[in-house]
């Protein structure tokens, strides 16, 4: 069957309502040129036609899709469109397809060296170790829950300061030979405001992003309940902020945490940053509980 013969059946695929239909019609006329041809149908400027092939492109999980869909999304934002690069970014474990093809040829856990693996699962070892008790961390601010994990990190051997100044002072600097890791701390308020300028402290005045100087760190310091809501608000929010050559993906070393993937603005080269959660929440429900939450 030509692209000719297709074309009718895939009018009467877009037109069609009931999305069973569309779908079962779609997999048995599974080829190259219906997938181009749904790409295309993205362009439509008919919303019932862009949601009918957006829809279908949903069904496929094509990761390869998704430069296409994600070029086709900058130009002109849909939800049907969000929504699909959404869904293939969730079935594959990654954003777009350059990330994805870079994690394909690595299986590194999607790090770039060892250097970066080990040093996010001690970060997650030490933030382990704080949220165990949570009780006692409430009225402690930035700095204070900030220096716990660099003095931890000193006693795993890390070359880790404190507000060492770089371009301003840095929270968390991380050296060693020509490496340098920077990481900046935030206590979450309610919205995602103050989130944003840590990440614009960390990538457009802190970090230089050159040459083993590519990765960095957002630690989120939450004290208000569900987390994993919290940090998918905060995956959003930079999505809408449109920032060049942008990407995510989720952290296979802990699944609250998130790298994002953006041009940096001094070096035009890719910079990583890790989004790292920190939960303090602390309301108890019981009665002895709730004794604890109260000053001695």
């Amino acid at each position: 069957m030509n692209i000719e013969e297709i074309s009718p059946t895939l009018r009467r695929v877009f037109q069609d309502p009931i999305r069973e239909v569309q779908t079962s019609i779609y997999r048995k006329l599974n080829t190259e040129d219906i997938s181009n041809r749904l790409l295309q149908a993205t362009h439509d400027i008919r919303p019932e036609i862009v949601k009918s092939a957006a829809f279908l492109l949903r069904e496929i999980g094509n990761p390869e899709m998704l430069s296409t869909l994600w070029q086709q999304q900058t130009r002109f934002f849909t939800e049907d469109i969000m929504e699909t690069i959404a869904s293939i970014q969730s079935s594959c474990g990654f954003y777009n397809y350059e990330i994805y093809q870079q994690a394909q040829e690595a299986k590194n856990l999607g790090f770039e060296d060892d250097l970066i693996r080990t040093l996010y699962k001690d970060i997650d070892k030490v933030v382990s170790q704080i949220q165990e008790n949570p009780e006692l961390r409430q009225d402690d601010k930035e700095d204070r829950l900030t220096i716990e994990i660099v003095n931890q990190l000193r006693i795993l051997e890390y070359n880790v300061s404190h507000e060492t100044k770089i371009a301003g002072h840095a929270d968390i600097v991380i050296r060693k030979n020509d490496f340098l890791w920077l990481g900046e701390a935030k206590i979450y308020r309610e919205n995602n405001n103050y989130l944003w300028e840590g990440f614009l402290q960390l990538t457009t005045r802190y970090s230089i992003g050159d040459d083993h100087q590519e990765n960095g760190g957002l630690l989120i310091y939450i004290r208000q309940e569900d987390a994993s809501s919290i940090m998918k608000n905060w995956q959003t929010y930079l999505l809408d902020k449109r920032l060049p050559d942008y990407s995510f993906r989720p952290c296979k070393i802990r699944s609250l945490a998130f790298i994002s993937t953006h041009k940096h603005e001094k070096s035009g080269l890719l910079f990583h940053v890790r989004h790292i959660p920190v939960m303090l929440h602390f309301d108890p429900k019981d009665k002895s509980g709730r004794r604890k939450t109260k000053p001695p």
